[in-house]
């Protein structure tokens, strides 16, 4: 059943115009906050870390608009195979290219991360549309229909993905071998196995993969963002490349100081727009203690 409501919801997608798309994704957005309770309150969990003055009025209007973008963002995700290449990369205001391009030049490849802030899946269809080398890991979801529908879905403009819960060589070879793209999310520790760093000020368990990857492979890591704009339009930064920890220092220290230095970066641009990070599961569980300031 869920996979017929999700081809529904495709053919909307595809047939309607923008204008309708976006209200019916509006809808939808506000549906799911007004309905599921548990969204809204992991989300508004969240957004307290973040926004750790603000009222719970404040923090009820960020999580409605954050959900809004969420589900304006899916609705592209559907919507977007269909679209003309030139029509695409005209919705995109890119700044930072060359950043990556000066990277790439070493032939080691290069990594991008990011966190679930306006539409991650977008900034790795643009280096597909860019014809770089793209791979990218999403989390393998239930049911596997619907799993495996948008996995053609977004693999149809040529960026290559592989799921959390396979081997992670792929991502080693497309840097070595193709002088690739990696781009991870950071900001979610999917497979339980990354370690607990500070971020917005309290211990968070998150993956130390992108970091892990960086030293082992000596590629270069940056971090990318992408916000959801109105009318389907998209703005996107690529930062230059992070120093990490000389290779004289022990690897767990390495790997933990790479982690807070991109986690730093990521919490400035989640901090200046709230509401445009999209981090419907719980981040933090009682457990993790609040950092001194």
């Amino acid at each position: 059943m869920q996979l017929y409501i999700l081809r529904f919801f495709y053919w909307l997608a595809t047939h309607l115009s923008l204008a309708n798309v976006e209200r019916i994704a509006t809808l939808l957005g506000d549906l799911t906050w007004l309905f599921h309770s548990r969204v809204r309150r992991d989300l508004e969990a969240n957004l307290h870390q973040v926004m750790p003055h603000a009222t719970e009025r404040q923090l009820a209007r960020a999580s409605r608009q954050a959900l809004r973008t969420l589900c304006r963002i899916y609705a592209d995700e559907l919507r977007t195979p269909s679209i003309p290449k030139s029509e695409f990369l005209a919705a995109l205001d890119v700044h930072g290219r060359e950043h990556l391009d000066q990277s790439l030049q070493d032939g080691k490849g290069a990594i991008l991360t990011t966190a679930h802030f306006g539409a991650p899946q977008i900034v790795a269809q643009i280096l597909a549309l860019w014809d770089y080398p793209t791979m990218t890991v999403v989390e393998h979801t239930q049911p596997e229909a619907i799993f495996q529908f948008m996995w053609k879905l977004r693999a149809k403009r040529g960026l290559r993905l592989i799921a959390s819960d396979s081997s992670m060589l792929p991502l080693i070879r497309i840097l070595r071998r193709e002088n690739g793209v990696v781009a991870l999310a950071v900001d979610r520790d999917v497979t339980k196995s990354g370690i607990e760093v500070p971020f917005f000020d309290r211990a968070a368990r998150m993956p130390d993969g992108a970091v892990r990857l960086a030293l082992s492979t000596d590629a270069p890591i940056h971090i990318a963002y992408c916000r959801r704009k109105v009318n389907g339009e998209y703005e996107a930064w690529i930062e230059p490349a992070l120093s990490l920890p000389p290779s004289d220092a022990p690897l767990e220290e390495r790997v933990r100081h790479g982690m807070a230095t991109v986690l730093e970066r990521i919490e400035r641009f989640i901090r200046a727009e709230p509401s445009q990070w999209v981090a419907t599961v719980p981040v933090w569980n009682s457990e993790q203690p609040q950092l001194p300031r």
